[in-house]
């Protein structure tokens, strides 16, 4: 069954810029719609899932994965280990969603 996405985040961290880090999610909902939520507080569809990472890799984000996580927190040096915001929905998350590092 070719086409079908499950539903779920997708989470994706830009640390271009110095002592920032800052997040966008991936949401596919129940009904295969799929939006990105970046820090600026825009909330953008896609037709597709690819063209939502395309849009964020030209935005300087990087998928986020465990061991992507592990690899960045050691080239960050003595910063805590990564991982994305845990609280909220949308508006209520997007204050979590820029970290300032030391």
């Amino acid at each position: 069954m070719a086409g079908i996405i499950q539903a779920g985040l997708e989470w994706w961290l830009d640390i271009s810029i110095p002592g920032h880090r800052n997040w966008a999610v991936i949401r596919v909902n129940d009904h295969g719609e799929i939006s990105v939520l970046a820090i600026d507080g825009r909330l953008m569809l896609f037709e597709t899932l690819e063209n939502a990472r395309l849009w964020l890799r030209e935005n300087q984000y990087q998928c986020y994965s465990l061991q992507q996580a592990a690899d960045i927190s050691e080239r960050l040096l003595d910063q805590p280990y990564l991982c994305p915001p845990q609280r909220g929905y949308n508006s209520d998350l997007l204050v979590w969603m820029r970290e300032q590092v030391r």
